[in-house]
């Protein structure tokens, strides 16, 4: 959903195509053929015959956008639900939804919850892990022992292991944090860094332990990176902060302070932030 964060004035309506409701989710099977995933012929008749558009076309920003909103429209009725039912006000969700980053800011700061949760892989990669956490409780009569969130986080392979492989493939070690000046310099000219520093993520975001890193003052950077990466030009990227600055920089409720540990939210910047961040928005 990588166009779901433009910012559109007049996105597609789905409002009518999908809804939660006293019973539960409702769909119009009619449009979205759910049940036949290659049948994309109710939208055509929804929206009009598809045509040969450039993927970041006005007509599949709308659409896009029209998503977005119906999704995030049900996410908020589903989780008001939840609250009235249980009067828990803290959620914890996961799912491939769980990691559109809107959505999430969305319901952070909605009022309906005080605090949102999302765990680093809430695709499929942490489906296997629950899977086998609740394979191991049932066998061994045992709860879950606690889990650390940012170990689980960085809980990947380490490629760092692997030098001669790292060295064949043109990559430079740099053990030492007296180096760390190099890459600032580095940055301040421009260039774009992939950097490895201990064991991967365990999930898709990049959060420092596998990133292509650059200087997000310079104009450009966004597509500059997404094309090091090719990937589409308008598909984001997300600014590295200390978190002693935070508050500084950004807007940040404090439902969605983890979110925004494992990249899974947005954020507004303030202040002068405003004007010299306004390029990567």
């Amino acid at each position: 959903m990588a166009l779901s964060g433009l910012n559109l004035t007049a996105p597609a309506d789905f409002g009518r195509l999908i809804a939660y409701r006293s019973n539960g989710l409702w769909l119009d099977q009619d449009v979205l053929r759910v049940e036949f995933p290659d049948d994309f012929s109710g939208l055509d008749r929804y929206f009009g015959p598809r045509e040969e558009k450039q993927v970041d076309s006005v007509a599949n920003r709308r659409v896009a956008a029209g998503i977005q909103r119906a999704t995030e429209q049900v996410l908020l009725a589903i989780a008001a639900h939840l609250v009235q039912r249980y009067g828990e006000r803290r959620l914890v969700y996961g799912g491939g939804v769980a990691l559109n980053c809107h959505a999430n800011s969305v319901l952070a700061t909605s009022g309906i919850v005080d605090h949102v949760y999302v765990g680093p892989a809430a695709h499929d990669a942490g489906t296997a892990v629950g899977a086998a956490w609740c394979l191991h409780t049932k066998l061994s009569g045992r709860d879950v022992p606690y889990q650390d969130g940012r170990v689980v986080a960085y809980s990947g392979p380490d490629l760092t292991l692997d030098a001669e492989a790292l060295r064949d493939a043109g990559w430079q070690a740099n053990g030492d944090s007296g180096n760390l000046d190099r890459v600032v310099d580095l940055l301040e000219r421009d260039w774009l860094i992939g950097w490895l520093d201990g064991r991967c993520e365990f999930g898709p975001r990049a959060l420092g332990g596998r990133s292509l890193l650059a200087s997000p003052l310079t104009d450009g950077v966004v597509a500059r990176v997404n094309q090091a990466k090719s990937r589409a030009s308008f598909e984001p990227v997300a600014i590295s902060v200390l978190a002693d600055e935070v508050e500084h920089v950004f807007d940040l409720p404090e439902a969605a302070r983890n979110l925004a540990e494992l990249m899974l939210t947005t954020v507004v910047p303030i202040g002068g932030w405003r004007s010299r961040l306004a390029h990567i928005a």
